[in-house]
């Protein structure tokens, strides 16, 4: 538990800058009188509430994306259908995909995702991620996890231990320089295989 407060206080924190952030005459965004456009941003939390929502247009790419068809398709009344007050009656996969899908459905431009496929099957993560890549492009993906499948594409990993910076780089350059990436890849590809 003791982790998941240290990974959401990092996307916090990034939430609270971003929402500060400064445009290029260093004026707080909502204070600007330029044309700076908004900046969309959303947050998929490990931990959720589910909420009834809908979305017109990008809720079937969101729901595809977030391999949730087969799913929404076995309820009673799909879309329609009232599930139980915070999800009780949803798997935590379900949740972390439902989730993904309402933020998806927004069409954010920036997504910061906490663990957000930490429920989830490894085959589904990986369909997910593909998923993301191929229906939005342009989408700029922050995720704070402890499982580097998930981010391995990233242009850019940050290793952390301990509160501490360890390493930075992609994937492959990772692999090369820092044995601490290496020793946890191995260790999840190991245990990756039992799934």
């Amino acid at each position: 538990m003791k982790n998941y407060f240290r990974r959401s206080c990092l996307l916090l924190a990034l939430l609270s800058f971003i929402g500060a952030c400064s445009s290029s005459d260093e004026t707080p965004i909502d204070q600007s009188q330029n044309d700076i456009p908004q900046l969309k941003v959303q947050l998929v939390s490990n931990y959720a509430n589910i909420v009834s929502a809908s979305y017109e247009d990008s809720l079937q790419k969101a729901i595809q994306t977030a391999e949730l068809d087969d799913f929404i398709d076995s309820l009673p009344q799909g879309l329609e259908t009232i599930v139980s007050e915070r999800g009780s009656s949803l798997s935590g996969g379900q949740k972390q995909r439902i989730m993904l899908a309402r933020a998806l459905a927004l069409n954010p431009r920036i997504l910061l995702l906490d663990d957000f496929t930490a429920r989830v099957d490894t085959k589904t993560e990986e369909r997910i991620i593909a998923n993301l890549s191929k229906n939005y492009p342009n989408l700029t993906l922050v995720s704070v996890t402890q499982k580097i499948a998930s981010v391995q594409n990233y242009d850019k990993i940050i290793l952390l231990m301990e509160g501490e910076l360890v390493a930075s780089g992609t994937h492959e350059s990772l692999l090369q320089s820092s044995p601490e990436y290496v020793q946890i890849y191995n260790s999840q590809k190991s245990t990756n295989h039992y799934e």
